[in-house]
């Protein structure tokens, strides 16, 4: 089985047929306002704090539509491959980062590729 990581809604419309497994959305873009913090729980505290002031999405909005999402990603069965599907510009590799950073912190071992 496989795991798909896709980088926003547009690509997941695309490819909602056309691949099967586990499909996660990252609906981040981590190449505008406050992306620090020392643990994913600051990190995503400030990002939900800069998207509430910039965009007016609360922030039990963002937590469910967007960390809740990510956060998928510890659930995903150790024996699922990951692909990651991330273009070259910037914003998606920005975004291809923070889930390489993502995948890091929660320690995933499952074999994972990067789709383009």
């Amino acid at each position: 089985m496989q795991a798909h990581i896709l980088n926003g809604d547009g690509l997941l419309h695309q490819l909602q047929n056309r691949i099967e497994g586990v499909k996660i959305v990252c609906r981040e873009c981590m190449i505008e306002g406050n992306t620090k913090g020392k643990t994913l729980d600051e990190i995503f505290e400030n990002r939900a704090l800069y998207i509430q002031k910039i965009y007016e999405v609360s922030q039990a909005n963002y937590n469910a539509k967007t960390k809740e999402e990510l956060l998928r990603i510890q659930n995903i069965p150790k024996e699922h491959e990951i692909n990651l599907w991330f273009e070259d510009d910037l914003f998606c590799q920005t975004n291809f980062w923070f889930v390489a950073h993502l995948l890091k912190e929660l320690r995933i071992q499952n074999p994972i590729f990067l789709v383009k």
